[in-house]
């Protein structure tokens, strides 16, 4: 997946960018993503108002419901979301573990939720374009 030149989003699979319905942008490490419910490391790859990506060592299960605080270290800011599991695919395993990178979808957000988020969106785009 090559990064689009102005925003940094990157190209879906083929096949799922008839599904997303807001553009995805790379968060290149600016907004943490913790999971409520199990402690593992996650590294935040893409966030939208309706999604996100990430890379984990653990699979997840497809269908599964999780919740996740998003939000930038350092600041006061994060929002909880709930997600559902689109997918999980083994991306590599040669560094000795197993990197998933697992799509999730944002299930029912609120209105302050999805404030939040383009709050989040708007604070990583303007890292990343200053």
């Amino acid at each position: 997946m090559s990064p689009h030149p102005t925003t940094g989003a990157t190209d879906p699979p083929t096949g799922q960018r008839d599904q997303r319905r807001h553009l995805r942008i790379d968060v290149l490490g600016q907004i943490d993503a913790h999971s409520v419910w199990k402690l593992q490391p996650l590294s935040l790859r893409e966030l939208s108002l309706t999604g996100f990506s990430l890379e984990t060592t653990t699979p997840f299960e497809v269908g599964l419901l999780s919740k996740f605080r998003l939000g930038v270290e350092g600041h006061a800011r994060s929002v909880i979301v709930q997600a559902r599991v689109k997918h999980c695919t083994l991306r590599s395993a040669t560094t000795g573990l197993p990197i998933y990178v697992v799509g999730f979808e944002i299930v029912s957000p609120s209105e302050s939720t999805l404030r939040e988020l383009i709050a989040l969106i708007d604070f990583a785009q303007s890292l990343w374009q200053g």
